[in-house]
């Protein structure tokens, strides 16, 4: 913990909360590998190996994901990166039915009235 606190120069509470976010987030888990529970470490999950290969953690990173889909998409329609963000924001706020309804929003634009 030391160590962490040193090369970050955040606090100990600091240093606890980015770990435990990481938890919260699938990336990473403690590993009890046998050992008592002083001795855990720290595993990287198949999401975080995930993440590590490909260098992204969108969408996870909202504001990086809609940064992405703007370059990648540079005339992408205002209602569609509307319901977007709604979606990628209800994601990372752990909200199960509002992205879906996006989608379906989404979906169903094409048929609407000048749609």
């Amino acid at each position: 913990m030391a160590n962490i606190r040193q090369q970050t120069g955040c606090s100990e509470a600091g240093v606890w909360e980015a770990l435990w976010g990481l938890v919260a987030e699938g990336l990473i888990y403690l590993d009890p590998n046998g050992q008592a529970l002083d001795n855990w470490r720290w595993g990287l999950s198949a999401d975080g190996q995930q993440v590590v290969k490909s260098g992204s953690w969108e969408p996870r990173d909202p504001d990086g994901y809609l940064a992405w889909v703007r370059r990648e998409i540079p005339n992408v329609d205002g209602l569609v990166e509307l319901y977007l963000t709604e979606a990628v924001r209800s994601f990372n706020g752990r909200c199960t039915s509002r992205p879906r309804s996006c989608w379906v929003s989404l979906q169903s634009a094409p048929s609407l009235p000048n749609g």
